[in-house]
């Protein structure tokens, strides 16, 4: 992740926007019961590697940019299944 943010930063001019959107904390995939293989990450049956992200590791990961704005949003797509809430973190982040 690192060197993806390093990349993206390398590529956009100054002023360039970068609309970045993932899994959050908490979402109710990252509470499954799966292969955790380090904080907030996992591995799901069919290998598939998932992370959930926080604000406060978007901004750390970003920190070189000139803004970054975040936004959280919870929903709840299995209408049957209340408990299981959707979680999405959203960020447009400004070279």
């Amino acid at each position: 992740m690192k060197k993806a943010a390093a990349q993206i930063y390398k590529s956009l001019k100054k002023g360039g926007i970068l609309l970045f959107e993932d899994l959050a904390v908490g979402d109710f995939r990252e509470k499954k019961e799966s292969k955790r293989i380090e904080t907030h990450a996992i591995e799901r049956e069919n290998h598939l590697i998932c992370h959930f992200f926080s604000e406060k590791e978007i901004k750390q990961l970003f920190r070189k940019f000139q803004e970054i704005k975040t936004e959280a949003k919870t929903t709840n797509p299995i209408k049957s299944y209340p408990e299981l809430e959707r979680k999405i973190i959203r960020a447009i982040i400004k070279k």
